[in-house]
Order: structure tokens, then sequence, then C-alpha cells
């Protein structure tokens, strides 16, 4: 398992994220925001630009993360949303339509997953499960169409209808090709769930990538702190990925600011990651089969 981060949790600024990745030794990034802009909405010479960039500084793409379908499940967006994808494009139909521009951004990039969301919404759900399958398997219909063997990383996301890891999980098996489960741990942890494991067990053997953060309770509400001294055991989360087979990336969404700047933050975040995830690899390989 290796670090990486969503860039704009470091800089929306490109070269910024090419200079912190060089800094601390990172073979990849996963692109967000750009500016003002979600990388799949920029204009293509823009991504071509871009693409160059990564390409010389050696950094692969390891993911597009979209809003893809947060959007609430029936109806208009909210119009003061400050969502990129939202702020012009309300519904389904219209998410379902940028799909090939978002597939082809992964193209350009190299980057094998598009995250993606399963509406906003409060209720529950099992009462929502039957129009959420049927509209992200047409989406799953049209991306494979489009981008054989591109995969859609479904995030579990407290603001969402699939929250927990039993969620995620009973979505993407429901779905099959080409769904993976996006795992985050911290959205988990925000949306109530509070097991020591935080669910992982019902996503084992279906992730396809990982989002850390680091909540801790805070009055009413809860705030986000560098990983490790936040309420989420990631030794233990780290051991579980690295048991159940999990060797790929895992990205840094530590939500922090320190002053002006998200790079201290960022920083402090890598330097706990990284010992935990070679100590959870090393301890995997030396656990009899």
């Amino acid at each position: 398992m290796r670090a990486t981060f969503l860039n704009d949790e470091v800089s929306r600024d490109l070269d910024e994220c090419i200079d912190f990745a060089r800094s601390e030794g990172l073979d990849a990034i996963e692109l967000r925001m750009i500016g003002d802009a979600n990388v799949v909405t920029l204009p293509a010479a823009e991504q071509r630009e871009l693409a160059a960039k990564l390409a010389r500084a050696g950094l692969r793409v390891v993911a597009l993360s979209t809003p893809l379908f947060k959007i609430p499940l029936e109806g208009d967006a909210d119009p003061d949303d400050p969502d990129p994808f939202r702020a012009v494009t309300a519904g389904f139909e219209e998410h379902l339509e940028l799909i090939p521009r978002a597939a082809d951004a992964a193209r350009l990039f190299g980057a094998p997953m598009l995250r993606c969301f399963a509406f906003l919404g409060r209720g529950d759900y099992r009462d929502v499960r039957a129009p959420i399958l049927a509209r992200l398997r047409s989406a799953g219909e049209r991306l494979a169409r489009h981008a054989p063997g591109l995969r859609f990383g479904l995030e579990n996301e407290h603001t969402t209808y699939v929250r927990t890891a039993e969620e995620v999980a009973d979505a993407v098996r429901a779905l099959g090709d080409p769904f993976d489960v996006l795992w985050d741990p911290g959205n988990a942890f925000v949306a109530g769930e509070r097991r020591p494991t935080l669910g992982f067990e019902a996503v084992a053997g279906l992730v396809g990538h990982i989002h850390v953060k680091d909540p801790l309770p805070h009055g009413d509400g809860l705030r986000f702190v560098p990983l490790g001294q936040g309420a989420i055991d990631y030794r233990a989360q780290a051991a579980a990925w690295a048991r159940s087979g999990y060797r790929g990336y895992v990205g840094l969404e530590p939500h922090l600011i320190v002053g002006r700047s998200s790079i201290p933050g960022a920083r402090a975040c890598l330097d706990a990651l990284r010992p935990l995830l070679a100590d959870a690899v090393a301890g995997a390989e030396r656990s009899p089969t």
C-alpha cells in the first residue's frame, strides 16, 4: 500500500502539488479541483497541459475525484450550491451526459477510476435502494460502453444515501462491474458508525481505492485533526486493509488548513500514514495464510 493525496487538499495549483509530491517522494496524485473547477470540467487544452506536466514530473494519476451523482435523488439541485458539476448541471440526466467527458479526461490522465456518489439524501438507504441502483446501473452501462475497463469508485459519504460499509458493499455487489468501493472510514464515522473496525469487514475484497481523514468529536459536532490524533484507529484500519489483500493507494483527504496553507496539515498526515501502511503490509505478510 502506498500513500497519495487529493491535489486540492494540498493546493489547487498543480505546480505546488508537484513540488509537494517531489519533496515527499510520492509517485502518484489524485485530481479533484484545479483552480475553481473540477478537473473533468476544464477545457481540453488545459487538461492536456496538466497531463503533460504530470508526465514530466513522473506522477501517475490514481483517480479523478468527480462529484458525479452527488445530487439529490429527486428534483433539482440547490442553485446556490457551489459544487462545480451542480452549478451547471442539476439533474441525473445531465450527469449521465457528463460521463463521456469525465471518461475522456481519465483516459488522458491515465487514471483507472472515476469517483462517484449515491445521491444526496437524509433518508434510509433501504427505502430508496431500487431507484438508486437503477440509476447507477445505467451510469455503469454508459461508462462501460464509452470506456471499457475504466472503473467507478462508489464512495460512502455521510451526506448521501450510501453512508456505511454495509450500504456501499450492498450497492457495489448488486451493481457489479464497473463499480468498486471507494472506502472512506472518516465518512463512516461522521455518519455515526462507532464499531472499532467501522464495518470494514463488509467491504473487504470490494475496495478499489481508499480516502482517509480523522474526525474528532468537538462540542456538539466534529472537527478534523491530523491523522492519528482523532477518533479513528488507523493502525487497526490499515492492518485490516492489508489482511484483506488490498495493496493499492491510500489517498489523503484530511480537510486540514494550518494558517492559510493546507501543506503543513497534509505533511503531518503523510508522516503519520506512511509507517502505518508499511507496518500493516509487513504484518499481513508475516501472518500465516
